[in-house]
């Protein structure tokens, strides 16, 4: 048995330990902006096949317009969708579409990244037990596509108090966004920025296990607000595959017709 199994088997066996301790969850918003239609209905068709009971989808398309079937894609979710203004900062569109959100916890999507079965329940459970501000998983698994490689690295602790969570994964309750002043009208850098923001509200911040999100990183890093090279990927490789890792714990897992869940 690999690493990944063996971890995968423990968060299996700690969800199932934590579910009746946790009790019901509180609604959520799962928040996507996005200045790519073409990757937002494959993103809430995702987000809709996700175990959380009362899960709202916000869609916001920044700078583009809205695709066609957003409510199709989104089945029997509730979903709220605004096209935003293409010269608003980066910050300031998810001010707008944060704002659009009604659930308890709010939790930021990107539209390329893949998201597990139970990676929402994760997350309010993490936020209910912790008691932290900010509550997000880390990008220890990420899919490299100019590399076609996908690569589990080693850093950090799990199930502790940090400083840095993957942006994607970012989940804290909408009373305490606004607390620490919404998102930071910053064009880049935003989710670095609201870190920042939480640490000086005293706040805390805090990861659980990496399963059940896969960070990926396209061809082109000038593309992504976080514009490290490919090179910082591959430092202290725990574990790698050859193409999209195909996992059911990671939402990849390949249909019938071959092609990833999504």
């Amino acid at each position: 048995m690999g690493d990944l199994a063996w971890d995968v088997a423990a968060v299996n066996q700690r969800r199932a330990a934590l579910q009746p301790l946790i009790g019901p969850t509180p609604s959520m918003s799962a928040v996507l902006v996005s200045q790519r239609p073409e990757l937002i209905i494959p993103m809430v068709r995702q987000l809709a096949a996700l175990h959380y009971d009362k899960l709202e989808i916000v869609v916001a398309s920044h700078g583009a317009p809205l695709p066609d079937g957003l409510q199709t894609a989104a089945g029997e979710r509730p979903v709220v969708a605004r096209e935003l203004d293409s010269a608003l900062v980066f910050g300031d569109a998810l001010n707008q579409a944060f704002a659009m959100a009604s659930g308890d916890l709010v939790s930021k999507v990107d539209d390329d990244d893949y998201y597990g079965y139970h990676h929402l329940w994760d997350l309010a459970a993490t936020h209910t037990y912790s008691g932290a501000t900010l509550v997000g998983k880390t990008t220890t698994v990420v899919y490299l596509e100019a590399l076609d490689t996908t690569v589990r690295r080693v850093f950090g602790a799990r199930e502790t108090f940090t400083h840095r969570i993957a942006g994607g994964t970012m989940t804290l309750s909408a009373q305490d966004l606004r607390a620490v002043g919404g998102w930071p009208a910053v064009p880049r850098g935003v989710d670095t920025a609201l870190l920042r923001s939480v640490r000086e509200a005293s706040g805390t911040v805090y990861q659980p296990h990496d399963i059940g999100y896969l960070y990926v990183r396209g061809h082109d890093h000038q593309a992504h607000t976080w514009t490290a090279d490919v090179g910082h990927f591959l430092r202290n490789v725990r574990e790698q595959w050859i193409g999209l890792l195909q996992h059911a714990a990671f939402g990849t897992d390949v249909n019938s017709d071959g092609a990833p869940s999504r």
